[in-house]
């Protein structure tokens, strides 16, 4: 039984796996990511942010989230999605 309890705590909570995706040629935006595996569903998502460096601000339309339906399998860390 304690290793089941054990096994929940580790499940427990959504944990982002961040990923640089870079500054673009001219170095006037970067862009980054995250993906992970949402707690209360089990069904991966992905982020991506892309950022103005000089106003320290989001570009337009440069946050894009995405969430799919379709629960994850034991080994999977969501990064495909």
């Amino acid at each position: 039984m304690l290793i089941a309890g054990i096994a929940g705590m580790t499940w427990a909570g959504d944990v982002a796996t961040m990923v640089n995706l870079g500054f673009s040629r001219d170095s006037e935006t970067f862009a980054f990511a995250q993906y992970g595996i949402r707690e209360d569903s089990l069904f991966p998502y992905a982020e991506i942010f892309i950022v103005d460096v000089a106003q320290n601000r989001f570009v337009k339309d440069g946050v894009i989230r995405n969430d799919y339906e379709r629960r994850v399998e034991p080994g999977y860390d969501g990064s495909a999605a």
